[in-house]
């Protein structure tokens, strides 16, 4: 039985992935703000927090966990003050990512980005593709623990609350603008090149 910590845990695939792991015989704890309802199973239990708060983490990191689920890290300062909380209480760190991290482009190989070969900058403003490269890049080089992270290039499925469907969707329908494959193999556009709003 693992001790697992999911951060991101009280809805969409951070709910499905609580449920399963407590299936499986993990004790499971979410951390929530409360405002949404955490999933009900035997082996979950719930933390109110914020998963911004120093406060926060250096009360989570009294408990040694063999895994830290994080669904929720967008930038390089979130990524800090987990690594200065968790320093060697995490048996594995998993970061949900992206693959906004790379440029856009046809027959991306994940070698294309290195977060070790990639600065980050604390102070600074990050869209989201640019604060998840930075946040891998700074657990990378900092964090004391191992660290792997998921690039996910989309998610779809019962309870998305994003929309994403509805978007490409609406793309296909004429509605708006989205990438497409083309015969070539390149990312274009029948109008301007846009990522999707996400």
């Amino acid at each position: 039985m693992r001790n697992v910590l999911i951060f991101g845990g009280s809805r969409y695939f951070g709910k499905r992935l609580a449920l399963r792991l407590a299936e499986a015989g993990d004790d499971v704890t979410i951390v929530t703000r409360g405002q949404l309802q955490v999933p009900e199973a035997e082996g979950i239990r719930s933390i109110k927090g914020d998963r911004q708060s120093v406060a926060t983490m250096k009360d989570l990191s009294r408990d040694h966990y063999d895994l830290v689920y994080d669904n929720i890290c967008f930038n390089p300062y979130q990524a800090k003050i987990a690594s200065d909380a968790f320093m060697d209480q995490v048996g594995k760190y998993v970061l949900t990512s992206t693959m906004s991290v790379y440029a856009p482009g046809a027959e991306l190989k994940e070698s294309d980005f290195n977060p070790l070969h990639h600065d980050y900058h604390l102070e600074s403003e990050h869209d989201y593709g640019q604060g998840k490269r930075e946040a891998e890049s700074y657990f990378f080089h900092r964090a004391s623990f191992p660290v792997a992270t998921v690039r996910l290039p989309i998610v779809l499925g019962p309870d998305d609350y994003t929309d994403r469907l509805k978007f490409y969707i609406d793309a296909v329908r004429g509605k708006s603008r989205s990438y497409c494959i083309t015969r070539k193999r390149r990312w274009g556009s029948s109008q301007a090149l846009r990522r999707p709003p996400f």
